[in-house]
């Protein structure tokens, strides 16, 4: 299955997105409707969502299908969520489902309405989801937390408040601290100096790079080693006193 883009929500990311909740769905639907006690315990809240989230995958695929048989390119976001929405909303079963398609349909108005961009980014897909969970919980009679309306006003606060992007994980590079001694004119070094060492780290310490920066420190009352001028900040190894 595709990859859901990292740096923007498009057409693409909105077919994963239902690939990969109807997969996880499937798995855990048996465990979702024994859990099911509200508003009655009839046992089928996670069939229910299944079937609808089945729906609204199949209408994005009939889309993506449409599109390449016509020669055209791949389908823009709108067309893949206005598409999600719908399929939703003919395939919903039971409370849940009704409540994921309101859901999905109040992402669709943000994402396809005047003015939508091409692709959305971290911002966009919020206000999507907070317009979502707000549309769902006016559409029910009387809201009850602890319910899947809980869970869509969470999700809406979950995405970040800037431009998607890759996270940082475990094989990411560390980062590289910069340099915050001053100078003497007061301004900051901003040479990056080496990553701080993670208490995990087995083995010595390794040897300073020499001179990583070219910067003099000011000397206290006395002077030390260095003389006047000062000692190099970051250069090569430490005088020994006296």
């Amino acid at each position: 299955m595709a990859q859901v883009p990292q740096t923007f929500f498009d057409a693409l990311a909105v077919r994963t997105w239902c690939g990969l909740a109807l997969d996880a769905l499937g798995r855990s639907r048996e465990e979702i409707d024994a859990i099911n006690v509200y508003p009655v315990a009839d046992g089928d809240t996670g069939t229910n969502l299944y079937l609808t989230v089945e729906s609204a995958a199949a209408a994005v695929e009939a889309v993506f299908t449409g599109h390449r048989a016509g020669g055209n390119q791949e389908p823009t976001l709108a067309d893949a969520v206005r598409a999600m929405a719908h399929g939703a909303l003919i395939g919903a079963r039971g409370n849940s489902g009704t409540i994921l398609a309101q859901l999905l349909r109040g992402m669709a108005q943000v994402l396809t309405g005047d003015g939508a961009p091409a692709h959305a980014d971290g911002d966009g897909l919020r206000l999507a989801l907070r317009h979502a969970a707000d549309s769902a919980r006016q559409a029910v009679a009387h809201p009850v937390e602890g319910t899947v309306l809980t869970v869509a006003s969470a999700a809406a606060e979950a995405p970040p408040r800037r431009r998607l992007g890759p996270h940082r994980g475990a094989g990411a590079p560390p980062r590289r601290r910069r340099c915050r001694r001053r100078l003497r004119g007061g301004d900051s070094c901003g040479l990056r100096g080496r990553p701080r060492r993670s208490r995990r780290d087995s083995g010595p310490p390794r040897r300073p790079a020499a001179r990583r920066c070219g910067g003099r420190r000011r000397q206290g009352a006395g002077g030390g080693a260095g003389g006047a001028g000062g000692d190099v900040h970051g250069g090569g190894a430490a005088r020994p006193p006296g």
